[in-house]
């Protein structure tokens, strides 16, 4: 296995732009009225990432967000109709009413980087030593074919992207956007492999500096990561 940390594999980081006309990353405090973070949590970019590109054999760590428009709310109602209804609701089929405070007109660039490729990658015409760079070629190139193995989406299936892919304008800059969020779940599973059970991880007083949250994992804030000059495009 590929023993570099986090850090050493900065350079090998990927990148892509995910947009929607809405968007929810739920506040798990936030009680009977859903309410969204201003940011994708930990958990939910990584999901977005292993949309894309999912290896068993090795982890896609989120290191960073851009929120590239400003925030806004929107009251959102959804009809649900699983099984956490009343006994009377479902034998009715009756639907139950979630009304929610979702984000709207949402565009985000999400930055990470994997750890544990083998050495022994696959790629074309053999295998090679530098299984994170081959991770990174991989991923650039099903990103720019628009290659899946699910529909990436803002939060909720409900709220499918309507625009995903590499970078449009790397000279764009972030919104102007400053806030501490207080508490903001990092993960649901205490494992990142996602294998440990429910066992929901929090971070405290998360900084979002001019449209810029850098991740924290284990205490750690890499703010030294500078993204890649934009490639020629696809």
């Amino acid at each position: 296995m590929n023993g570099r940390t986090v850090e050493e594999n900065l350079q090998y980081a990927v990148s892509l732009e995910i947009a929607g006309p809405m968007a929810m990353w739920t506040d798990p405090a936030s009680g009977s009225t859903p309410t969204s973070y201003p940011a994708p949590t930990w958990s939910a970019v990584k999901g977005i990432f292993e949309s894309v590109l999912y290896l068993k054999s090795s982890q896609i760590i989120p290191i960073r967000v851009e929120i590239m428009e400003p925030i806004q709310y929107q009251n959102f109602v959804q009809n649900y109709s699983g099984p956490l209804r009343k006994t009377e609701q479902i034998r009715e089929k009756n639907a139950f009413q979630i009304r929610m405070n979702a984000l709207r007109n949402v565009c985000y660039r999400l930055y990470a980087t994997p750890v544990g490729v083998p050495e022994n990658y696959p790629s074309e015409g053999g295998t090679t030593t530098n299984g994170a760079h081959q991770y990174q070629v991989r991923f650039e190139r099903r990103l720019c074919r628009g290659q899946c193995f699910s529909t990436p989406c803002l939060g909720l299936k409900d709220f499918p992207a309507s625009y995903w892919g590499p970078v449009r304008n790397p000279l764009k800059r972030p919104a102007d956007v400053n806030m501490v969020v207080p508490s903001m779940l990092v993960t649901p599973f205490r494992d990142i492999e996602g294998q440990g059970g429910f066992d929901p991880i929090f971070d405290q007083n998360v900084e979002i500096f001019h449209g810029t949250l850098d991740y924290r994992f284990d205490g750690t804030v890499i703010r030294e990561f500078q993204p890649r000059e934009a490639r020629e495009q696809c």
